[in-house]
């Protein structure tokens, strides 16, 4: 009998790999990691779902996997869907105690966020998510944490986030294919900027940029509102197949020159190295300068850089006032010098937060890991958690009585209540 055991399931669909991750939380209220799994998958291509049953199968498989480790059995998860899929718009809402003052209690700022749930959409069209970012006391003063407070009528500025009906349903299916329930879709920026972001990057204007194998995806952050979150179809994999065509060697001998170097900018560069390559062609080995390389890396780096920029531009984003950077993503983070391309780019500073120093996990983590830490702050302002059971009898996903669909949960999240930490 499957039971609510304070767990928290995760899966991640990338652009080549998802990962699960399932989290637990203690009496004492500390959330632990309990396991992990990813698996390698290709069925996202072209920016769109294109392989479910490719999908569906990693999920199983990531999902064995971090079952084992947690020895915990789930029969519902989280999932990912990529910022493309997404429209965010924000509005306000409000709710009049009737000219009489009163405290302000949970239940009113569930009523808030169910307002705004309850918004018309269209039909190719669901709200995924509705978070909560600034609230008001009586029209005008603005309150961190309104529980507790008196007032005569509260408000909110609240960011609807809207995906597109078609996606969801395709992420729903490859999840209720293996019996599992869907608890919900998170778009992945939100989670993210909540656990890379630093104070002084929530205020202002940031911008994150996640750069993975197939495609990179960023997001603009304006004093904690994302106002654009979307995606350019290039990534780290387009860097390996450049050094593997530039260079004529395997595309795995290119993976490892361009992990070896770790460098995607000339001026960073302030060695003299040479380094040997096979080529695939003739088999001969050859010594190279490790400068040959770097000028493949940072030619594809740049214009991964650019890309995103126009794209900003496309959108409306006027990128001069943007103020800073934060890159994420195994794609480029690991490189010395993408804050100098950067710096070419936007005239801003950035940086790369390094998430295996800060976390102990891999950085093929970070979003599913961003996500579990996300609705573990959302658990007490309405999300659930998922239905698990703790004693493993087999190595399998665990199957529920039926798939109930789609379930929408609206979260709170505090870290994003206040414009003034």
């Amino acid at each position: 009998m499957m039971e609510n055991n304070n767990v928290i399931a995760v899966v991640d669909i990338g652009s080549t790999k998802v990962c699960a991750i399932i989290g637990r939380v203690y009496p004492e209220g500390k959330l632990k990691v309990e396991g992990e799994g990813s698996v390698s998958c290709r069925g996202f291509k072209k920016m769109a779902y294109s392989d479910l049953d490719m999908i569906t199968t990693s999920i199983k498989r990531a999902l064995v996997m971090a079952q084992e480790k947690a020895n915990i059995i789930v029969s519902s998860v989280y999932v990912n869907i990529r910022g493309i899929y997404l429209n965010y718009i924000l509005e306000n809402f409000s709710i009049d105690f009737g000219g009489r003052e009163k405290e302000i209690d949970g239940e009113d700022i569930l009523k808030l966020i169910k307002q705004a749930s309850k918004i018309p959409v269209y039909e190719d069209e669901t709200i995924v998510d509705v978070v909560p970012i600034k609230f008001y006391i009586d029209g005008d003063t603005e309150v961190a944490e309104p529980v507790g407070l008196e007032g005569k009528m509260l408000s909110a500025d609240i960011n609807i986030i809207l995906g597109h009906a078609q996606a969801v349903k395709t992420i729903c299916s490859c999840v209720q294919k293996l019996g599992l329930i869907v608890d919900g879709i998170i778009p992945e920026a939100y989670p993210i900027a909540f656990s890379q972001l630093r104070t002084p990057e929530r205020h202002g204007t940031t911008l994150i940029i996640d750069v993975g194998g197939k495609i990179t995806e960023y997001t603009v952050l304006k004093n904690n509102v994302v106002v654009l979150n979307s995606c350019i179809p290039c990534g780290g994999d387009n860097i390996t197949s450049d050094i593997a065509k530039g260079l004529d060697v395997s595309n795995a001998d290119a993976e490892t020159l361009k992990r070896d170097i770790g460098y995607a900018a000339q001026e960073a560069f302030r060695q003299n190295r040479d380094c040997y390559v096979t080529h695939v062609g003739t088999g001969d080995t050859e010594m190279i300068r490790a400068s040959h390389v770097i000028d493949i890396i940072e030619a594809r780096a740049s214009n991964i850089i650019d890309r995103v920029k126009d794209s900003l531009e496309k959108n409306g984003v006027e990128t001069e006032t943007i103020e800073r950077a934060v890159i994420v993503g195994e794609g480029l983070r690991s490189m010395e010098g993408v804050d100098i391309i950067v710096k070419k780019a936007f005239g801003i500073d950035s940086r790369r937060p390094d998430f295996f120093v800060e976390t102990g996990y891999m950085p093929t983590y970070l979003t599913a890991y961003s996500i579990l830490t996300y609705i573990y702050s959302c658990i007490e302002y309405g999300r659930s958690y998922s239905v698990s059971n703790i004693k493993v009898t087999e190595s399998h996903v665990g199957i529920g009585s039926e798939s109930k669909g789609l379930k929408k949960y609206i979260s709170m999240l505090k870290e994003f209540f206040t414009l003034n930490e």
